[in-house]
């Protein structure tokens, strides 16, 4: 698919990740190439509009 990202691989997980789970953190990915992905566990997104803006929904919350 065209403009499509897929992820195949993944990392290690962050310590203490079950703090994280349910929350929402800022994602960067890379154009070059996308099995390239850099979540920053230090910058948890909290404010309800970024979320959504992201694409998230009211029920994803």
């Amino acid at each position: 698919m065209k403009d499509s990202l897929f992820r195949t691989e993944y990392g290690r997980c962050p310590e203490n990740y079950e703090d994280k789970i349910n929350k929402f953190f800022v994602v960067d990915y890379s154009s070059k190439d996308p099995s390239k992905i850099k979540v920053d566990f230090s910058n948890e997104v909290t404010e309800t509009t970024a979320i959504l803006k992201a694409g998230f929904s009211k029920n994803d919350l």
